[in-house]
């Protein structure tokens, strides 16, 4: 092909280009009817999406829960409430968030296996909680939790028949979770005691101390609790009654529960903890309403009467409407009332921009 005939080609190719493409292009235009949103109801799905987004529930980090309740003693006899504590308390605690294991009516292997494994699964983080309700008793100051077949015919076979309140801390600590909370249900008046040469009543303090664990005991140490008249102790009574408190901290929660114990027992029994906790945590982290603390859902925004002056198109509308292009250069703006405060989101999107318009969400 000569030069002057490649010339040629070359403008005849460029002239008709436009032609190859625009052509097609404007026959699907003229077959179509695209669906057009406008810029009102864009800023509406919009907004609708932040909403949507804040609304989302509050994602927990992980909780693990095992919970033992030890009732049917083959030689101290049966105990009415710890089955139904132990039940009250999973049911509570799963609604909460956590991963319970329930457990009732253990031997000392089974207890041993139950936290060998509540010890794996601590491992992979978050917060744990163990609840113990049944028979406690304490020999030289250290503190045990008894199996349903314990005989303990004499105080020297504690160590070998039940489970110690301090192997139980070691398998926290081990865990190296972020908190624990460890609460024992279990200073009910103790018949093994009775043929001991010596005995304490209640439980000890802890001889030991973890750090991140907060240790509740149902009464103070040396005392005795009561099992009950209804269908849970006192002490479990008062713990379900405040769980699901929104916001509340886990140690005002326990104060809330000795207070109540006090009047219940008309101060007779009065729980104790022991705690060193870090950092705060609560049960129940929604908000049902109160004006005094942080909400975890978003109000319905306020948003400037005229955002756009565009009116909504007809269903057979096949162009675009075009956004206010006015010189005016106030800026528009969206926000949310929600504290503490705002995040700003952005102004423009990869589909269509509301001009000078800002958007604001919670965060």
């Amino acid at each position: 092909m000569s030069f002057l005939s490649t010339i040629k080609y070359l403008v005849i190719t460029s002239l008709l280009l436009p032609f190859i493409f625009v052509l097609p292009t404007h026959k699907s235009t003229s077959t179509t009817k695209h669906k057009i949103i406008s810029l009102d109801r864009y800023k509406t799905n919009r907004i609708k999406n932040i909403i949507a987004q804040n609304n989302s529930p509050v994602k927990l980090e992980k909780r693990t829960a095992l919970i033992i309740g030890n009732a049917d003693y083959k030689i101290a006899g049966m105990l009415k409430n710890p089955i139904n504590d132990a039940q009250d308390i999973a049911k509570n605690l799963r609604e909460l968030g956590f991963d319970v294991t329930i457990l009732t009516d253990l031997s000392l292997q089974q207890m041993e296996q139950a936290i060998e494994n509540f010890n794996r699964q601590l491992r992979q983080g978050g917060v744990g909680l163990f609840y113990f309700a049944g028979h406690g008793v304490q020999v030289e100051g250290e503190n045990y939790l008894v199996p349903v077949e314990a005989t303990l015919e004499r105080g020297q076979n504690v160590r070998y028949e039940a489970y110690p309140v301090g192997k139980l801390l070691g398998a926290i600590e081990d865990a190296r979770n972020k908190a624990n909370i460890v609460i024992l249900d279990a200073c009910r008046n103790n018949p093994f005691t009775r043929s001991w040469r010596s005995s304490s009543r209640g439980l000890a303090p802890p001889a030991q101390t973890v750090q991140g664990v907060l240790i509740a005991y149902s009464t103070a140490p040396g005392k005795v609790a009561f099992d009950g008249k209804g269908n849970n102790s006192p002490y479990t009574s008062a713990i379900l009654r405040h769980i699901k408190t929104p916001r509340l901290d886990v140690e005002q929660m326990f104060k809330r529960v000795r207070r109540d114990v006090l009047q219940t027992t008309k101060g007779k029994q009065t729980p104790w903890e022991s705690s060193s906790l870090v950092g705060k945590f609560s049960f129940n982290l929604e908000n049902k309403g109160k004006t005094d603390e942080i909400a975890t859902t978003v109000t319905q925004p306020v948003v400037t009467p005229s955002m756009v002056d565009v009116p909504s198109p007809s269903p057979e509308n096949t162009t675009q409407p075009k956004p206010n292009t006015s010189t005016n250069t106030s800026v528009t703006t969206a926000y949310f009332i929600q504290p503490p405060r705002l995040t700003y989101l952005g102004a423009t999107s990869n589909l269509v921009s509301v001009p000078s318009t800002t958007y604001y969400s919670t965060k």
